[in-house]
């Protein structure tokens, strides 16, 4: 097995994944601790948000919102909790959600105790809460939404209205401008609806750098060798490369007496099954067969010819 840790100048090509630049370089340092011949790759990619939504004063926008009650709810909760005079935003925001749910303080202690709890379960409480109802799960999901859907209406209206809590301008004019992110697909709109002067869309392009993580085939036997702590923090990664490292580790070596086989024989051999019964892998490099092939001979292992591969002798 000296041959698999051959260096050439062909570039890694084995992608196992795409990351942060913090993450992309934690993995590579622990693959190449092992011996394994990593190469990080930077790039910039691009990603795109569609925004369709309503700006206007309410009574020209209402008519068109499906839900137009609920929005007619929480216009009429924030006048009322405008005119207690709420000292500032966050106490606005409190005396507004309490308003529209008078379990709103117990909800939110219980949300708070879900999110922040940070102390390890018992193997008992992990499945107990595995046994929760499908429903109490929708039920919290469905606490999250109405929270943010009202509030994220009730801080643009403030922000619209130009409401002031610390030069106590508190109120709401009659007919206040709002804005309502609008979903296309759960939004019924007409194709001339967008000729409306409430109806907007916004396109926008954020750019990124990412880190693409490649390794060379043929040192992946070595995942055995890395640092226990990369099961930990990637054991996602860790099976694939155990994976490819298994796969070349097949190949290395004719399967029988004889060093030539078809190639049909050879997809075959890229079919693999390990373990020990109790936890077993299945790994089928059936469809990159030719690829594998021509790692394998690149190294100088084996040679292909048509449809016959044949093993060279090291």
């Amino acid at each position: 097995m000296q041959s698999i840790l051959w260096i050439t100048e062909r570039l890694v090509m084995f992608k196992l994944g795409e990351y942060d630049e913090i993450e992309a370089e934690e993995i590579a340092e622990y693959l190449r601790d092992a011996g394994i011949r990593v190469e990080v790759r930077q790039s910039l990619f691009a990603e795109r948000d569609d925004l369709t939504f309503m700006e206007g004063a309410f009574s020209e926008v209402r008519d068109k919102l499906p839900d137009c009650e609920t929005y007619d709810k929480y216009l009429e909760t924030m006048k009322n909790v405008l005119a207690e005079d709420p000292s500032s935003e966050r106490e606005f925001r409190d005396r507004f959600l309490s308003v529209l749910d008078p379990d709103w303080d117990d909800k939110r202690d219980q949300l708070i105790e879900i999110f922040e709890d940070e102390s390890p379960i018992s193997d008992n409480e992990a499945e107990d809460l595995k046994k929760q109802p499908e429903e109490d799960k929708l039920r919290w999901l469905s606490v999250i939404f109405d929270v943010v859907k009202a509030l994220g209406f009730a801080e643009s209206i403030l922000e619209l209205n130009e409401i002031d809590f610390e030069n106590c301008k508190k109120s709401l004019p009659e007919d206040p401008l709002v804005y309502i992110p609008l979903d296309p697909e759960g939004f019924d709109l007409e194709e001339g609806d967008f000729e409306n002067s409430q109806i907007n869309t916004a396109i926008s392009i954020e750019f990124d750098k990412i880190c693409d993580v490649y390794l060379d085939e043929m040192s992946s036997p070595l995942i055995d060798e890395v640092d226990d702590g990369f099961a930990e923090d990637y054991f996602d990664e860790l099976l694939k490369i155990k994976a490819l490292g298994s796969m070349i580790e097949e190949l290395y070596e004719p399967p029988g007496s004889s060093r030539k086989i078809s190639f049909d024989e050879f997809k075959d051999m890229c079919n693999i099954e390990i373990g020990d019964g109790k936890f077993t892998m299945r790994i089928d490099g059936t469809f990159v067969a030719e690829d594998l092939a021509k790692v394998l001979e690149k190294r100088g292992i084996l040679r292909t010819k048509g449809n016959m591969v044949k093993w060279k002798k090291i």
